[in-house]
């Protein structure tokens, strides 16, 4: 069985009062960015919930996605990010913190941008932080695989 992120922690973010009417404007937008990106993908089953993990007013907001049941429980939840970069969604289970997911999105978008850039196609080491998975393998990048 997989074990859930723990969402005690969230939300956190740097120069975000969570109170301030265009910080609260920023996350509800990034949020309704979030669900329509999930949303965009025939897979997606039915979510459940969107929880901020980390935000950072104006520029992105990371979002655990939370999905109705039903489904594998390795597939109960995935991150997405939303923002001034390209949006992209990848795995909870294998990267359940908030730092190992933007880890993971910054790799992921360097490597994304040298494909733009004409570079050969690179193959990302995927960190197992439990090592317990054993789908933990190479992944590469592919071309149209996240959207800009």
């Amino acid at each position: 069985m997989s074990q859930r992120v723990d969402t005690s922690s969230f939300p956190v973010g740097i120069n975000i009062s969570y109170d301030q009417p265009e910080d609260i404007a920023d996350m509800a937008g990034f949020r309704a960015d979030a669900w329509a990106f999930m949303n965009s993908w025939r897979w997606t089953p039915p979510i459940q919930d969107l929880v901020l993990a980390f935000g950072l007013g104006g520029v992105l907001g990371l979002f655990l996605v939370q999905f109705g049941p039903g489904g594998k429980p390795e597939d109960a939840e995935r991150w997405v990010l939303v923002g001034d970069g390209p949006s992209m969604h990848f795995e909870a289970d294998t990267h359940p913190t908030p730092e190992l997911a933007l880890r993971l999105y910054c790799a992921t978008a360097q490597d994304w941008a040298g494909l733009r850039a004409g570079r050969p196609r690179p193959v990302l080491e995927l960190p197992d932080p439990r090592g317990t998975d054993p789908r933990a393998r190479p992944h590469a990048v592919e071309p149209g695989g996240v959207h800009s």
